[in-house]
């Protein structure tokens, strides 16, 4: 099974799922985070699944909270290919593969590019992020969401770093990005985290 973002002309992002035997040949099985919510969300919605192993002999075992699969995804009201402003929230599903549309937190957006602890580096876009469980709680948190954004400082990409104990109400760990590559390299994005013994490294784009 692979989840996808799907991107029709100069349409937003919209979230499928598909199947296949072989790797090779797929058939796709059904969208299930879908444009036009009405909402905050209404114009895109790019999905990221989530609660991954961070090990790498359990980096595609997926796990669960509260008796669910989660996914994150950046989301905008306005329809088009990553329009800002874009936000991130969360959506869940009892069933992993069977293609029905996942259900969005009432809560959203969990951050925002208006939140006051957002900073100059992140109050304009939300891209990518990866939602991991660190049962080491090495930052003191059970739950982890790494974010790559966009601030009016500059036009340059950096990455974040937020933490919650429930998967809805979530706390910046840092006023200032994790990673930060600018001046030098406008984006540090796509953040990919791995656990290596007790070693965290984390994987991005550059």
């Amino acid at each position: 099974f692979m989840t996808y973002n799907q991107v029709e002309g100069p349409g937003g992002y919209e979230g499928w799922i598909a199947r296949s035997d072989n790797l090779v040949n797929w058939t796709p099985l059904g969208k299930i985070l879908a444009k036009g919510s009405g909402g905050w969300d209404g114009g895109s919605v790019g999905v990221f699944l989530g609660l991954q192993g961070l090990t790498l002999d359990t980096v595609y075992r997926v796990g669960r909270f509260d008796g669910r699969y989660w996914l994150s995804y950046l989301g905008g009201r306005k329809d088009g290919f990553e329009v800002y402003p874009l936000n991130l929230g969360l959506a869940f599903t009892s069933s992993l593969t069977n293609g029905e549309p996942w259900t969005r937190l009432p809560s959203n957006p969990i951050l925002a590019t208006t939140d006051e602890t957002a900073g100059d580096w992140a109050n304009r876009v939300l891209f990518a992020s990866q939602l991991v469980r660190d049962t080491a709680r090495t930052l003191g948190y059970d739950y982890l969401l790494l974010y790559n954004a966009k601030g009016r400082r500059d036009n340059a990409e950096r990455i974040g770093l937020a933490g919650s104990e429930d998967l809805i109400h979530w706390h910046r760990l840092s006023h200032e990005p994790v990673i930060n590559n600018y001046p030098g390299y406008r984006i540090s994005g796509d953040p990919q985290l791995l656990k290596l013994d007790d070693l965290y490294v984390m994987l991005y784009a550059r």
